[in-house]
């Protein structure tokens, strides 16, 4: 299908809020994501846009643009606003494609010397002028919602996780000054972003798990991250807006501690091999939002019957619920196929 098959976009931010708060049922199904990588971005839209990764504020503003006509025509309710911020993690960068990861083999810190010649990003200095000026062109109905790194992932960025994981037992004094100047930074940066105008959640990126289970025990996690998360849920909260965690892998062993301890308001990023979207709004929609929850590999490699038929399926589910938000289950990535995105959301205005 095409761009032009959707219906007439009508954004109404109440909408996914009602999703996010429980106040009430939302007058339809919003959707979420994540973020939108570029290459798919201009498959739709048909023409270049602007990456992410920019600091120039100029091309800060071309993104906001393209963000708004992207998701505007698509039917969300809001923007993705992310002012780049870069930790000087050594990234591996793809020869055949933009792909990009981290070596564990040439990680950035691997010691206390390693730390403390480190140069650090400083989050007054991000440009948040982007948000600025999404505030002042908007369409009716939108917000922006910004969205940050989390800890975890950034630490893990500068040092692999095998380089943290030996860490943790030659040198714990190290690990703790470690997560508590990346948990300053990232709070720092919530915080500064929360103090926009037309802010309507706060979205924080923080893959802790793989297909079994967490990247750290719990207790690791519960003593050098949570911590940190709590205290910008708290910003969140104080700015009178829900605190959005989007974490990739198996976290059921520490859902609890999310819900209860953190408090975080939604979870979003989920697969069908670890936990199908359905029964996550079974187990946790009485306390928080469930977002998200179409399968990256069928979006990816089924037909667009298929996805029809399972988006269907997981709106009779979930929608019912009053605490549910459709979208990919992780973001949308460059490597879906369009026509299957496409489709997941007019099967999701078809409701």
């Amino acid at each position: 299908m095409r761009l032009s098959d959707l219906p007439k976009p009508s954004p109404d931010f109440t909408r996914l809020k009602n999703v996010l708060t429980g106040e009430r049922p939302p007058d339809r199904l919003p959707l979420v994501d994540l973020l939108v990588d570029q290459a798919l971005k201009e498959k739709v839209l048909g023409r270049p846009t602007v990456s992410d990764f920019t600091n120039d504020p100029e091309d800060g503003r071309k993104r906001i643009d393209d963000e708004i006509e992207f998701r505007h025509k698509l039917g969300y309710d809001y923007i993705d606003v992310c002012p780049f911020m870069y930790f000087g993690a050594a990234y591996q960068v793809s020869e055949q494609s933009d792909r990009s990861w981290i070596s564990e083999a040439t990680s950035t810190i691997r010691n206390r010397q390693d730390f403390e010649r480190h140069f650090w990003p400083d989050p007054q200095a991000l440009d948040y002028a982007q948000l600025e000026y999404a505030a002042s062109v908007l369409p009716d109905g939108m917000m922006s919602i910004p969205r940050v790194g989390g800890l975890f992932e950034n630490v893990v960025f500068l040092t692999g996780i095998e380089g943290l994981s030996y860490m943790l037992v030659d040198d714990p004094p190290l690990v703790d000054e470690l997560f508590a100047k990346v948990g300053a930074i990232v709070l720092s940066a919530a915080e500064n972003l929360l103090q926009a105008p037309r802010v309507g959640a706060l979205f924080v990126g923080e893959d802790l798990g793989f297909q079994t289970g967490t990247m750290l025990s719990p207790n690791h996690l519960r003593k050098y991250v949570f911590p940190w998360h709590k205290k910008m849920v708290a910003a969140a909260h104080k700015r009178g807006v829900s605190y959005l965690l989007h974490s990739c892998g198996n976290i059921e062993g520490i859902m609890e501690d999310l819900i209860e301890d953190v408090g975080i308001d939604a979870r979003h990023s989920f697969q069908d091999k670890i936990l199908p979207v359905e029964e996550a709004v079974s187990r946790y929609s009485d306390r928080i939002a469930i977002l998200g929850g179409v399968d990256m590999d069928l979006l990816t490699r089924g037909t667009e019957e298929e996805v029809r038929a399972r988006v269907r399926e997981i709106i009779e589910t979930c929608a019912p619920s009053g605490r549910f938000a459709l979208g990919t289950g992780n973001s949308v990535a460059s490597y879906l196929n369009p026509d299957n995105y496409l489709a997941m959301l007019d099967e999701a205005r078809r409701e």
